[in-house]
């Protein structure tokens, strides 16, 4: 049995119907489950689409859009515009009856204790964890590139 298929935008193309496409290719294939990765300005388009998903006898992953956020940052804007878009892809995933939500925990700054951030990643940790609950979904933590001021490598 072939286990998952993924769909990541930035490089096969922002078209729903080339989604929609590979989707529909992976069921035919017999794939148990397929990973999205919903860009978060597409989220809505997405959302219009739940019958779509739902339809389809897979088990969906979702995995969170990370280019451009940073769920530690020290940056106050930066990181509670991190947290509230991660929020709304739980939503989607919620919605689409997705198992699981990945995540990439962000990374800290040069001139900054590590642990700073992972304070700043642990407070936040409890909010996420609710936001899933709610929305009956898991949430995933992934290691990140082994570059420095990542956390989780």
């Amino acid at each position: 049995m072939k286990f998952l298929a993924t769909w990541y935008p930035y490089d096969s193309g922002m078209e729903m119907q080339k989604l929609f496409a590979i989707i529909e290719k992976a069921e035919k294939d017999c794939f148990a489950g397929f990973e999205l990765v919903p860009p978060i300005e597409l989220l809505p388009e997405y959302l219009e689409s739940v019958p779509f998903f739902l339809s389809k006898k897979l088990v969906y992953t979702v995995h969170f859009d990370y280019l451009e956020t940073n769920l530690c940052s020290k940056n106050k804007g930066i990181r509670e515009e991190s947290i509230q878009q991660l929020k709304e892809t739980i939503f989607f995933a919620g919605k689409i009856k997705a198992k699981v939500v990945v995540f990439h925990p962000g990374s800290y700054y040069i001139e900054e204790n590590r642990e700073d951030a992972l304070r700043r990643l642990k407070g936040i940790l409890p909010l996420l964890l609710n936001c899933a609950k709610e929305n009956g979904v898991k949430l995933a933590i992934e290691n990140m590139e082994n570059k420095k001021q990542q956390l989780c490598i």
